[in-house]
C-alpha cells in the first residue's frame, strides 16, 4: 500500500576540472539511477459483482481474488554528456535502460475452480535507447541562423513473461509463454498484437494469406470465381513502433524578420488500415499513391485468370475491377515511415501548421518546445509516456 521512490544522480563538469582546448568551452558528464512504482488495478484482491444495466442482473467476478500483491516497479539508469564547442555548437547525448517488473498477467484456471483466470505478477520488459540533440547558432552581421536536430532510438524487448511461475490456485507451473492482445481490426481477420519473449510490446502477427498451389499459383474458388484464402499459423510481420524518430528545426532572422520551419520523421514501423482492407473487399481499392506503392511492394501479389476443374489457375492475369478479394486475404499492413513538414512560421507567428500525419499517431507524439509552438519528436519521457499509454501487458 506504500511505494518508495529512491533516486540518485551524479554529474561532473570536466571542463572545470582539467585544461581543455580553447575550442572546447564546456563538457559535463552525468549519470543517474531511479526506481519508481505504480499501483495495480483496483479490486484485484477483493473482486466485486458487476451489474448489467440491460439485463438488470448481477454477474459473478471471473478473476480469482489476488493476495500479496506488489506494485509494478521500474528500475532505470542513464548516462550522458553535455558539450559546447567551436563557440556555436551544442551537443547532448544520453543512453538509458529501464526494466519493468511485477506486471499484472492473467493465467487461465480450470472451470472447476469457479473462476476463469487468476492474477500472476511477473514479467520483465526492457527499454533501452539513445537520445541525441545537436544545436547550432551563429550570426553574420544582420543575418542569424539557429538549427536544432534531435534523434531518438528506443529498443523494447520482452525478457520474460509468466512462464515458470507457479499458479497460486492450482500450484502448477505456468507453461504458457505468450499473451494475445487486441486485434487491430475485426477479430480473426486483422493483424493481432502478440507478446512473446524476445519480441517487443508492439509486434503484430497475421494468420491469413492467399491460398496457393505447390507451384505458387493463386487458387480460385470455382463456385464463386473469387480468390481463395488459407488460415495459417500466426507469423510475425513487423512491429508498430518505429525504429527511430528525428526532428529538425531551423530559424532564420534578418533585420527583425524571422522565418522558421520544422521537419519531423518517423523511420520504420508498420501501420494497419482497416479502411483499405474493407475497400479492397468487393471492389478494387484506390488508396493514395504512397499507400498504393507500398501495397504492391509489400502485400501478396493479387492475380486471377482462367482455372481448371480443380480450381487452379490456368493463366495469370491482373486483378480486374469485378474480381472480389476475400476479406482478410491481404493484411493491409504498410510501412509507416514518413517525413512530415510540421510547421513554418514568420515574424514569430505560425502562418501554417500542418496536423500531425496519422502515420505518426499512436507510437510517438510531439512535444512543445518553448512558447513559439515548435514541435519536435524526441525525449525518453515521451517514449515512456507512449509506451505506458498503449503497450501494457
Amino acid at each position: 500500500s506504500s511505494f518508495f521512490y529512491p533516486s540518485v544522480g551524479l554529474s561532473a563538469v570536466v571542463s572545470n576540472m582539467v585544461n581543455m582546448p580553447e575550442w572546447f568551452t564546456f563538457l559535463k558528464v552525468r549519470g543517474s539511477y531511479s526506481k519508481v512504482a505504480s499501483a495495480f488495478a483496483r479490486y484485484l484482491s477483493n473482486p466485486a459483482y458487476s451489474f448489467n444495466n440491460q439485463t438488470h442482473n448481477w454477474s459473478k467476478p471471473s478473476t480469482y481474488p489476488a493476495y500479496n500483491l506488489k506494485p509494478e516497479d521500474t528500475k532505470s539508469w542513464e548516462i550522458g554528456l553535455n558539450a559546447r564547442f567551436l563557440n556555436h555548437i551544442n551537443l547532448d547525448v544520453t543512453y538509458y535502460r529501464s526494466n519493468t517488473y511485477h506486471q499484472t498477467i492473467y493465467a487461465p484456471l480450470p472451470s472447476s475452480s469457479g473462476y476463469n483466470q487468476v492474477v500472476v505478477q511477473a514479467g520483465d520488459v526492457q527499454n533501452q535507447g539513445v537520445e541525441l540533440a545537436l544545436g547550432y547558432n551563429n550570426k553574420w552581421n544582420d543575418f542569424t541562423w539557429s538549427s536544432s536536430y534531435t534523434f531518438t532510438l528506443n529498443r523494447n524487448e520482452i525478457k520474460r513473461l509468466a512462464a515458470g511461475e507457479v499458479n497460486p490456485v492450482t500450484g502448477e507451473t505456468i507453461t504458457d509463454n505468450e499473451i494475445q492482445k487486441d486485434w487491430l481490426g475485426a477479430s480473426n481477420v486483422a493483424p493481432q498484437v502478440i507478446l512473446r519473449p524476445g519480441g517487443s510490446m508492439s509486434d503484430i502477427y497475421v494468420n491469413h494469406e492467399l491460398k496457393r498451389d505447390l507451384n505458387g499459383n493463386i487458387e480460385i474458388d470455382p463456385s464463386t470465381g473469387n480468390l481463395s484464402i488459407a488460415e495459417t499459423d500466426f507469423r510475425k510481420v513487423g512491429q508498430l513502433s518505429p525504429r527511430y524518430t528525428m526532428g529538425w528545426s531551423n530559424s532564420f532572422g534578418y533585420k527583425g524578420i524571422e522565418l522558421g520551419a520544422v521537419l519531423t520523421a518517423r523511420i520504420g514501423g508498420l501501420t494497419y488500415s482497416a479502411t483499405q482492407r474493407v475497400a479492397g473487399h468487393g471492389r478494387r481499392a484506390r488508396p493514395r499513391r504512397h499507400s498504393d506503392q507500398l501495397r504492391h511492394r509489400r502485400s501478396p501479389e493479387v492475380l486471377f485468370g482462367d482455372f481448371d476443374g480443380r480450381g487452379r489457375l490456368r493463366s495469370l492475369l491482373p486483378l480486374q475491377r469485378h474480381q472480389r478479394t476475400p476479406a482478410g486475404a491481404e493484411p493491409a499492413v504498410y510501412a509507416a515511415g514518413a517525413v512530415v513538414p510540421q510547421q513554418s512560421q514568420t515574424d514569430g507567428r505560425i502562418r501554417r501548421q500542418e496536423p500531425l500525419d496519422d502515420l505518426l499517431q499512436g507510437a510517438v507524439r510531439p512535444r512543445n518546445l518553448g512558447g513559439d509552438g515548435q514541435r519536435l519528436l524526441s525525449g525518453r519521457g515521451l517514449l515512456h509516456a507512449a509506451e505506458h499509454a498503449q503497450f501494457r501487458l
